[in-house]
């Protein structure tokens, strides 16, 4: 039997006196004490075989802990305090799917610290190889920004050793605060667009920009992804004159690479030269008689589009609509904001790129209105009254986890609303007028990352009764999943190919339908030896969320889903899980030790599609998991038959296709 090491307990530590540091050992030996502290970054278990070391600084640093050279499967986390009273400062499991070494990087402050190298749970030890050393990024803090004087470029910076300060503020695109952040300080004098390009880094960056000062930041925009196959980031955004930081880090841990790219420019505006008056010539009286008494033509102004600009672009140009359902589309890049277009109370302000639509409601009742699949970020407004005296009947920016809307309003025979749509720019006193995409807008379809690319785009708007019917049916518990969900046929997802322990936003459901969208980073491990159990004989993957919420933004036309749900703890636990509709499962019970519970939600009606799923865990679960998913998608829109191109100057009503189309529908 190998002898466990010296440093088998936290008790008796290797104390490191110096840095750089190194050391080998045989850890088979190493045995696992149950005070050992549980691993935040493995499933908040205990590991297997542990060893410990020591030190102490007097002065603030950046410290980086290796296992690589180490034969078996490590995870490395450190503490700060005492034995008995040990304060997590980070941890770290796996250095890529590939490389289950770890590398853990952390600030570290006066005081004493300790290092715990573990086996990953249900893995045994071998012989490890640690090396630590401290190093710095000269602007790792905010207190230490790099000034930024546009233009600027930052080109083939090493953040390797950036670390992460709890301090950070969170970064609203990604939910937290990143991985291993560089700080930036922008001294505004005057006003202007400024643009922020990571285009180059060689690692998945996020990009955070703040007004303000340390301790007081104030979020002004942010951006993850410049679309889905660039990990650079890119922020355009108006600011004002003043002091602002820029935030740039690492997805995540995972995310591999150390150089970083960051290009700064501030576009102000040109101010226009004044009409300095140009002497002209006294005209000289000609011969030529006038004829008189005779009356001067005049000119009756006529409304008119600017080319390029949506025939509907003021309230007074609104298309009639005069049926339901209704898809409409219409080309927004070049729409304006009238200097009366009503606030839109869910933003407090007029937005951009406003397009007004008219219709009167022929039955008391509910009406839903999206923009779901917009690839610009939409506001939604609905109005009564007249212009100029217009008083508001509900409004909505975002809906779910997108940049799209949905407004869910009850309307009464007889009544004429006014609806506009308009592109998110955020009010003024914000310091910030921030333009977020413009693109295509298609009914039921999830919105998707964007790209600053300017103002308005192709629009396509549905507006219909809401789905009559959303159900909750948690059938049939843990036993396996039934081939049908009320009256829909699911079909199951594929095997996810990727590797364990791959963080990932998606699932593919296969078989050419859209990816389900995750609201946060999951990490996918393989019942059995990265997840212990699951239920009806499963044995593929899951999904594990550490947090206790995560949003599930469905393909397009989705008529009905199912998935399994487990806590990480063994005891039991109250889960809700809730629908776009509202519709809930209330509190469900699910205890870890049975094994994962079916939760499943089908819609009916005029529109019978789910879009989102929000899953609500207590604390206590330390962290759930998903998986047997299964879902049923509809293959043809039910608002198909009504799509209707707006065009591009108004028409009269007898020529409306809107008129044709419903009449033939009707027919």
């Amino acid at each position: 039997m190998i002898p466990p090491p010296a440093n088998d307990a936290i008790t008796a530590p290797r104390v490191i006196t110096a840095f750089p540091y190194a050391d080998a050992l045989n850890a088979a030996g190493a045995t696992r004490d149950a005070r050992d502290p549980r691993l935040s970054c493995a499933l908040a278990r205990q590991g297997n075989g542990s060893v410990w070391y020591s030190f102490k600084t007097n002065t603030p640093t950046q410290l980086e802990i290796t296992t690589a050279g180490s034969n078996y499967d490590t995870v490395v986390a450190l503490y700060r305090g005492t034995p008995r009273n040990l304060a997590p400062v980070a941890c770290h499991d796996d250095v890529s799917s590939g490389d289950l070494t770890s590398l853990l990087r952390a600030r570290v402050t006066p005081g004493t610290y300790y290092i715990l190298v573990a086996a990953y749970p249900n893995t045994r030890p071998g012989m490890l190889s640690l090396r630590a050393s401290t190093t710095q990024v000269a602007f790792d803090a905010i207190e230490n920004a790099r000034q930024i004087t546009t233009p600027f470029a930052d080109v083939n910076v090493n953040t390797l050793a950036a670390t992460n300060d709890p301090t950070d503020p969170v970064i609203p695109c990604i939910g937290r605060s990143g991985d291993q952040s560089v700080w930036y300080r922008l001294d505004a004098a005057s006003g202007g667009t400024l643009t922020l390009d990571t285009t180059g880094s060689r690692y998945d960056t996020v990009v955070g920009l703040y007004r303000g000062s340390p301790g007081a930041l104030v979020h002004v925009a942010c951006n993850d992804d410049i679309n889905w196959s660039n990990l650079a980031s890119r922020i355009v955004t108006t600011i004002d004159a003043g002091q602002y930081y820029v935030m740039v880090t690492r997805f995540s841990s995972y995310s591999t690479g150390a150089t970083l790219n960051l290009r700064a420019t501030l576009q102000t505006p040109t101010p226009t030269p004044s009409n300095t008056p140009t002497p002209t010539d006294t005209p000289t009286p000609s011969n030529t008689p006038t004829p008189s008494n005779t009356p001067t033509e005049t000119m009756t102004p006529t409304a008119t589009s600017e080319p390029g600009t949506s025939a509907n672009d003021d309230a007074a140009r609104a298309v009639v609509v005069q049926g339901l359902p209704v898809q409409l589309e219409a080309l927004t890049q070049r729409a304006t904001v009238a200097s009366d277009d009503p606030i839109l109370p869910c933003i407090r302000g007029r937005g951009q790129a406003t397009v007004w639509y008219r219709f009167t409601a022929t039955a008391t009742g509910p009406l839903l209105i999206s923009t779901f699949g917009s690839t610009y970020d939409t506001v939604v407004g609905l109005y009564t009254g007249s212009r100029g005296r217009l008083t508001n009947v509900g409004c909505n920016d975002d809906a779910g986890s997108g940049l799209t809307s949905q407004l869910r309003v009850t309307v009464s025979r007889g009544t004429t609303y006014h609806l506009v749509v308009a592109q998110y720019a955020a009010p003024r006193s914000a310091a910030t007028a921030l333009v977020r995409a413009g693109g295509n807008l298609r009914v039921d379809v999830p919105a998707a990352p964007l790209a600053a690319r300017g103002v308005g785009g192709q629009l396509l708007l549905s507006v219909a009764a809401p789905a009559s019917t959303v159900v909750f049916d948690g059938a049939p518990g843990t036993a396996a999943p039934p081939a049908r969900l009320g009256s829909q046929a699911m079909t199951a997802f594929g095997s996810d190919t990727r590797a364990a322990r791959s963080v990932v936003r998606t699932i593919a459901p296969g078989r050419g339908v859209p990816p389900v969208a995750l609201s946060t980073s999951a990490t996918l491990l393989r019942v059995g030896t990265g997840w212990q159990s699951w239920s009806h004989s499963y044995r593929g993957g899951v999904y594990y969320v550490t947090g206790t919420e995560l949003v599930l933004s469905l393909p397009p036309r989705t008529r009905a889903v199912r998935f399994y749900l487990q806590p990480n703890d063994t005891g039991t636990h109250a889960f809700t899980v809730v629908e776009a509709s509202g519709r809930s499962s209330g509190p469900l019970a699910i205890a870890g030790r049975s094994g994962a519970r079916s939760v499943g939600f089908v819609g009916s009606g005029v529109q019978p599609y789910l879009t989102h799923i929000r899953i609500s865990a207590p604390t206590a679960a330390r962290g759930f998991a998903i998986g047997t998913l299964a879902i049923a998608v509809d293959t043809r829109s039910a608002f198909d038959q009504f799509r209707i191109p707006i065009p591009d100057r108004p028409q009269q009503a007898d020529q409306s296709p809107l008129r044709g189309l419903l009449a033939a529908a009707q027919r």
